[in-house]
């Protein structure tokens, strides 16, 4: 069931549009820009997804009969979920996931059809269409790419699927009303039991409709830093999941976090840069956010079976990934064949060579390293991380 949260929905327009109206000498386009987007864009296209969604019902209903075994990867954002997830996602014989052009435009079968037949019909004719999504996407995501490399044809994180419910958290970087989004940062905890599972449910109804088209014999695999509090309902509705952790040094994810948020809630929301400084509420809203994700997962999976999820030092995989891929698969009970094995040792060559651009600092927000070996004191102690 696609239930589309109105009241969320109503409330941040609302105080949004309040916003724009009370400062006016305040540069407006950006907001404004939003209130366009999603009256003339978002809205028309929810209402389009949920006639999709009532097509596949009919056209295409054995896709609720489909079981779904998902993989989990998840972790504080920057930890290397997404490098993790890249190495996975080339075991194409026992995993697929939703890639962004699907996450985004193509949640419902028939539209995941129409464009499979348009990706066919555009190779007939050299790809066009194909290449000027390419150029523009080179043109459109260019700043971006220093804090994270983004294509509408790589497989992308599907917390964005919560969008057609207008119930993410990435909304919080159009409406950085920090105080609205402390639900979506204690999931498990604070939103009610009937509401996280229609949302569930509808996660779940999507991910369906993806192996249907997809594979439905293999695993769907999943990088979701945002799912780090929804473990207790992942594990209620989707009671097969296995899930890998990635624990990465607080020192190196804390400065890397409060930096794309910083970027992104710049730029699409106008926020000025002075309010991610120390202390100020947005600032410990984000701190709060980081410490909760990071000590829920390891509370909750540490009490689920072993063998339905691994732990992984992000030290130990960034300086070995191909043992600790063959450690967590032996532990998950997955298969590593041979051809997956040339697979990573490929991947790994070519990010040998990588080196990011994302420039970040403790002091860029006015924090100390005393104040995180304090707060993340735990982690320290149990991952033995450096200090320095």
């Amino acid at each position: 069931m696609n239930v589309f949260n109105y009241r969320f929905f109503i409330t941040l327009m609302s105080k949004l549009f309040s916003d724009t109206i009370r400062q006016p000498n305040k540069p407006r386009f950006k907001q404004l820009f939003v209130l366009f987007l999603f009256s003339i864009w978002f809205i028309p296209q929810q209402i389009f997804n949920w006639i999709c969604f009532y097509l596949d019902d009919i056209f295409f209903n054995s896709y609720k009969k489909i079981e779904v075994k998902p993989l989990f990867i998840i972790g504080v954002p920057r930890s290397g979920t997404t490098f993790l997830q890249r190495i996975i996602s080339k075991d194409h014989a026992q995993f697929t996931g939703m890639s962004l052009w699907e996450v985004c435009v193509a949640p419902a079968i028939c539209q995941k059809y129409f464009f499979l037949f348009l990706g066919r019909l555009d190779r007939l004719f050299g790809s066009p269409i194909f290449q000027l999504m390419v150029n523009f996407e080179s043109w459109w995501f260019k700043n971006l790419h220093q804090l994270h490399q983004l294509s509408w044809f790589d497989m992308e994180e599907d917390e964005a699927i919560f969008l057609h419910q207008f119930s993410s958290f990435f909304l919080i970087y159009l409406f950085p009303y920090q105080e609205d989004f402390k639900p979506y940062i204690y999931y498990d905890q604070e939103v009610p039991y009937s509401i996280r599972k229609k949302q569930m449910e509808f996660y779940k109804n999507c991910v369906r409709r993806h192996l249907y088209v997809f594979g439905p014999n293999k695993s769907f695999l999943s990088k979701n830093p945002h799912f780090c509090p929804r473990i207790e309902s992942i594990m209620t509705f989707l009671p097969e999941s296995r899930f890998i952790l990635i624990i990465r040094n607080p020192i190196s994810t804390i400065p890397s976090n409060l930096s794309v948020f910083q970027y992104l809630c710049t730029h699409l929301a106008n926020v000025n840069e002075g309010i991610f400084k120390n202390r100020t509420p947005i600032f410990e809203s984000t701190m709060e956010m980081i410490r909760h994700w990071y000590h829920y997962p390891l509370a909750k999976l540490t009490a689920y079976k072993k063998n339905r999820y691994e732990i992984l030092n992000y030290d130990e995989f960034r300086n070995n990934p191909r043992n600790e891929i063959k450690r967590v698969y032996h532990q998950l009970g997955l298969e590593y064949s041979s051809v997956y094995d040339q697979e990573v040792k490929q991947i790994m060559e070519n990010s040998s060579r990588y080196i990011s651009r994302h420039q970040y600092s403790l002091v860029q927000f006015g924090l100390s390293k005393k104040r995180i070996l304090q707060d993340f004191r735990l982690i320290f102690k149990r991952w033995n991380f450096s200090r320095k």
